[in-house]
């Protein structure tokens, strides 16, 4: 795991989610394609069609798009959550390897929970990026695992100078822990109703457990995260839950 010498305090929206504490997403991990486990290059739920519009944000996702934001690890960075301990500690929220089992390409990452109870990771920019133009973020999960039984799915804008983010949970657009893959596809202009900029956005991406009850050694599967404009045959796009 690659450290960074720079912690970041993060400042999130948590729906129902008590604060264990400062968040910090210090560490890294580097996933090259040269060390990715061998295997038959696979297209995906919905291959790519050359000349229609596709977002890679660089992580979970090998496959061929229109556009490309690569993780530079100058100014762009997909960031492993830590939680700092009473002695200053950092704690990684979860380990991240590679698997076989997959949707697209020749992986799909493999998170194995650790003992914190929560889990979070995202992709963060330095400067903000106009997003505007992209319809909808579609991402895929496999678990069978109890305790993750929902995934929140944020993006994130600067307000008054702290990282706000904005989450819908994927169990509204189809993810169930059942043990089989699941697409989820979100439209932006839910992410829009909770008052995200989509035009001023720092963080494309991030996933977290919302939750303290995830178990240590759970285990999540996620692969084929993109953005893409309008909709598709396969995609149905709940309204969600407005709640109380």
């Amino acid at each position: 795991m690659m450290r960074i010498g720079l912690y970041l305090s993060l400042a999130l929206l948590w729906a129902c989610r008590p604060d264990p504490g400062p968040h910090y997403y210090e560490s890294q991990e580097d996933f090259s394609q040269s060390s990715v486990p061998g295997g038959n290059f696979l297209a995906g739920e919905v291959p790519y069609q050359v000349g229609t519009p596709r977002l890679n944000v660089g992580v979970f996702y090998e496959g061929d798009s229109s556009d490309v934001i690569a993780i530079n690890e100058a100014d762009i960075f997909y960031y492993i959550y830590d939680q700092v301990m009473p002695d200053e500690s950092r704690i990684s929220t979860f380990t991240q390897t590679t698997d076989e089992d997959r949707i697209e390409g020749t992986y799909a990452d493999h998170f194995m929970m650790g003992d914190l109870g929560w889990f979070g990771c995202g992709v963060h920019w330095d400067d903000e990026r106009d997003l505007s133009s992209w319809s909808h973020l579609a991402i895929s999960f496999k678990t069978s695992s109890a305790s993750v039984s929902d995934i929140q799915i944020g993006m994130n804008n600067i307000i008054d100078e702290q990282e706000t983010a904005f989450f819908l949970p994927a169990s509204d657009y189809g993810f169930v822990n059942d043990g089989q893959w699941h697409r989820v596809v979100l439209p932006m202009a839910h992410f829009e109703n909770l008052g995200l900029n989509p035009t001023l956005v720092r963080s494309p991406l991030i996933l977290s457990s919302g939750t303290l009850a995830i178990a240590a050694g759970e285990e999540l599967l996620v692969d084929d995260a993109y953005f893409f404009v309008g909709e598709t045959a396969e995609t149905d796009l709940p309204e969600p839950d407005a709640g109380p």
